[in-house]
């Protein structure tokens, strides 16, 4: 269905001339004067201003009223009235100019025409103006009923501004961080034995966690849909969740008997033969959740890539670390985290409890997918390099693949990875292999679509597709680098 042409018109002008102006002014005033990152705002508000726009769009469409003049001091108010400037007087004809309304009424140029005829008027304009100039011919407008009005639009503009104030200063997060622990009171309680093991290794964690290890089975993503448990033989391969549609599976942890998974904007668990799975958060997307000791540790993308952590019940989250964090990783029993501040990147470490926080390394970019091996690290730099450091000088660092990479991950037998693809970064083309110094490297397949390495055992699990069929789950022989596709 077409929207009419002059309905269409006036929708562009309250974008242009009211929700426009808005964006600009809280673009200077935050991001230039105060200098706060609201690009997560930004999704919120600017629909939100939007929708306001589209619901007042009725309250400016043309309209004529005709109204009788019983009061002959009309144009003497009309001439006095702070609200309304006559622009042009002719004999029978006025047009006027509302003196409120900003900041549409002064960028949309909107005007009103009044036609005198005996002792009757015609107004014509934007509805919103000829009723309230109607209401004024008759005396009908009320002083207290304006103010009201106003101070209920001064409420309103108040509270568009000072959303990115709520936002920045952590007040909304933690309404709804005691808003999540209370819902979680009744989650069951489990304990986690050992506080030293991890939910999952760091590189498996780096490729959207497709897969985990436990000590009796390989437990994986499929399709992205699907959640499989199978022996390490491959051999009694079993679902734990199957569905057609809906929303991915990934960022996989196991903690004892139970196995926990990312789904859309909730993180969920459920026991390893498939039963009893719960949602212990429900706040939004999880981004690289780490476990250990009975604590998940994770990136929150609604709340400024900052770091959270609560416990595998759902309960006591909070705020761990508030810095806008790119990339987290667990090594030594540390939790190590990267940021950017004023172009350079930074690699910071705490103890799990959030104490004794080390520099460990800087650079000229950001850091991601961060991983480590016997004394060197390895990240993926701003410019999608490979990057292998020891840290010690953040201007000392080697390059071993000098091409764009997609994903990567560090085995004992050399690091596998993907580079990207003609139209995408992610997932990548082909896969490769090289050693943990940048040498000997080896094409393994020129598969395309790669995506979701998982190092489980002696295999290298990933999705790719062949000769433009959908992608599929195959594994790599780690020794002989054999391919096989999993069924």
């Amino acid at each position: 269905m077409k929207l009419p042409k002059d309905l269409l018109v006036l929708v562009m002008k309250r974008l242009l001339f009211f929700s426009l102006p808005i964006i600009l002014f809280l673009y200077i005033l935050y991001e230039i004067i105060l200098g706060y990152q609201m690009e997560n705002l930004w999704r919120t508000l600017i629909p939100y201003l939007v929708l306001i726009t589209i619901a007042t769009i009725t309250s400016y469409t043309n309209k004529v009223r005709e109204e009788n003049l019983e009061d002959r001091l009309w144009l003497e108010k009309l001439e006095k009235s702070t609200r309304w400037r006559i622009v042009e007087n002719n004999e029978n004809k006025l047009v006027l100019k509302p003196g409120f309304d900003y900041p549409y009424n002064m960028l949309s140029k909107e005007s009103l025409t009044l036609k005198l005829s005996e002792d009757k008027a015609t107004i014509e304009g934007p509805s919103y103006y000829v009723d309230q100039l109607a209401k004024d011919l008759k005396g009908r407008s009320s002083k207290w009923m304006r103010r009201f009005a106003s101070i209920g639009a001064f409420t309103l503009g108040l509270v568009i501004v000072s959303i990115p104030v709520v936002f920045e200063s952590g007040m909304y997060w933690d309404l709804r961080i005691r808003y999540h622990n209370y819902s979680m009171r009744d989650v069951q309680e489990i304990e986690v034995q050992d506080q030293y093991t991890m939910g999952n290794t760091v590189d498996n964690t780096n490729n959207y966690g497709f897969g985990v290890e436990t000590r009796n089975y390989f437990i994986y993503v499929e399709d992205n849909l699907n959640l499989v448990r199978t022996d390490k033989d491959f051999k009694m391969k079993e679902y734990l969740i199957q569905k057609d549609g809906g929303s991915g599976i990934s960022r996989l942890n196991v903690a004892g008997e139970w196995v926990f998974y990312s789904s859309g904007e909730s993180y969920n668990r459920m026991k390893l033969d498939g039963t009893e799975d719960q949602t212990i958060y429900k706040q939004g997307y999880v981004i690289e959740p780490h476990l250990m000791g009975g604590w998940i540790y994770f990136i929150n993308f609604e709340d400024n890539h900052n770091i959270y952590r609560m416990d595998v019940n759902g309960q006591n989250l909070e705020r761990f670390i508030q810095k806008r964090v790119s990339d987290l990783a667990i090594y030594d029993n540390r939790l190590i985290y990267s940021y950017m501040d004023e172009e350079r990147g930074y690699v910071e470490s705490v103890n799990m409890d959030g104490s004794d926080r080390r520099l460990e390394f800087e650079t000229d970019s950001s850091v991601s997918n961060l991983s480590r091996w016997n004394d060197y690290w390895y990240y993926i730099n701003g410019d999608y390099r490979l990057i292998r450091t020891e840290g010690t000088d953040p201007d000392v660092y080697q390059v071993p693949i000098d091409d764009n990479v997609s994903s990567y991950i560090i085995t004992e037998n050399g690091i596998f990875y993907s580079l990207h693809g003609e139209d995408v970064g992610y997932p990548g083309d082909g896969i490769y292999k090289m050693d943990h110094f940048g040498l000997d490297k080896t094409l393994v397949s020129d598969a395309t679509n790669v995506e979701g390495f998982v190092h489980a055992g002696d295999w290298l699990l990933f999705h790719s597709s062949d000769d433009l069929q959908p992608p599929t789950l195959k594994r790599v022989e780690l020794d002989s680098n054999s391919i096989e596709i999993i069924e």
